[in-house]
């Protein structure tokens, strides 16, 4: 079902109209899975927020890990597709699926993770200790208790 209408396109306009895809695509995906997980786990629309809010309650987090996963296809899985769809006859080999990567850079991407760890909890520790001037005092509180 390759639609294939850009492939002549210029760079530019192929980013911006990806671009244009992945949001349309994420607001279908997160409009039809906030209302499956309406009736899914039978919430009230405009509790939502409480929900969100009280991380206390292991109900409320069974829902946010659902909406994680609904964000994630909706954002990262599905819009290469349908992008892919618009770009190439053969959505498959657009976006390299028969092709396994190679050992050498399986190692390096773990070393990646493994390395940016220390670099991620430096600035984690860096912002906690994050000092604000005295006028900013509210805003200062206010990142405290989101945290």
């Amino acid at each position: 079902m390759a639609i294939n209408y850009f492939t002549q396109s210029t760079a530019a306009f192929r980013l911006f109209f990806a671009l244009f895809i992945m949001v349309i695509v994420f607001l279908i995906v997160l409009l039809i899975g906030t209302i499956a997980g309406i009736f899914i786990f039978d919430v009230n629309i405009f509790e939502a927020e409480n929900v969100f809010n009280d991380l206390s309650n292991p109900a409320n987090l069974s829902i946010i890990k659902y909406f994680q996963i609904i964000n994630s296809l909706g954002l990262f899985v599905i819009p290469p597709f349908v992008i892919a769809a618009f770009y190439s006859k053969d959505i498959i080999q657009y976006l390299s699926l028969k092709t396994y990567p190679n050992i050498t850079e399986l190692l390096l991407v773990i070393i990646l993770i493994i390395s940016a760890v220390p670099g991620i909890n430096l600035l984690a520790e860096i912002n906690n200790n994050i000092q604000l001037p005295d006028f900013m005092e509210p805003v200062e509180t206010w990142m405290r208790a989101s945290e």
